[in-house]
């Protein structure tokens, strides 16, 4: 399986993700970039432990006037190395793990689509077939919207093509999902930890410090260096 099936990592740098996402209020670019690097240093991570081959296109590699457009390209680039199967990621669904790739690249030799929709009806991971690799498809979706997962599916639907979905998981796009992230009761241990430690380092925690201390007992000290990088 590992052999017909490739992961691709679709995803900006840590410094274009930063300049577009605003993961604290207060717009420390230095902590939004720090963040930034973390998510995709986790997904990294969790890839090169799928044991799946995988490629890692980024915006400075991404051909194309618009998303659909490098998206496409991104997937025409990695099945032209050889692979059957292509289950391409990004870097911002924090539950994104191990074992919804492996079940992606499992359901992927029954199925030709495979949908990990978000929680706001975008996609976290989207898996194709070669065989039902459309690139005029592919590029009309209204990428980076909440129809992002039903215009998949409704794809397939009308080309009779059978797909399967994954469970939804949420994706943090700014410092609401991030607070709501860290509000909820799900723990990912080292990365959470740092994620904590970098929002902790930065000199604006107004919005935050309730929540730190209600998760970690104690004062936090202010550090003047710059926050740690996960």
């Amino acid at each position: 399986m590992q052999q017909q099936t490739a992961i691709l990592l679709f995803t900006r740098t840590a410094d274009d993700e930063a300049r577009h996402k605003r993961f604290v209020q207060d717009g420390n670019s230095l902590v939004n970039q720090s963040i930034a690097t973390g998510f995709i240093n986790r997904t990294i991570r969790e890839l090169k432990k799928s044991g799946f081959p995988f490629f890692i296109i980024n915006s400075e590699r991404q051909v194309g006037n618009s998303f659909g457009e490098r998206l496409t390209n991104a997937f025409r680039e990695v099945f032209h190395l050889g692979f059957e199967h292509v289950i391409a990621v990004g870097n911002d669904a924090p539950q994104l793990n191990t074992g919804l790739l492996n079940k992606a690249a499992s359901l992927l030799h029954e199925q030709k689509l495979v949908v990990g929709p978000d929680k706001r009806g975008g996609a976290y991971l989207i898996g194709l077939s070669k065989n039902s690799f459309d690139a005029e498809a592919l590029s009309s979706i209204h990428w980076n919207t909440t129809h992002v997962s039903g215009e998949l599916i409704e794809w397939m639907q009308s080309a009779s093509i059978e797909f399967a979905t994954l469970d939804a998981i949420a994706d943090i796009n700014g410092s609401f999902e991030l607070t709501s992230l860290l509000r909820s009761k799900i723990f990912f241990n080292r990365f959470f930890q740092k994620l904590r430690s970098i929002l902790a380092s930065a000199r604006s925690l107004s919005s935050y410090t309730e929540l730190f201390l209600a998760y970690q007992p104690g004062t936090f000290a202010h550090s003047r260096r710059g926050p740690p990088c996960l």
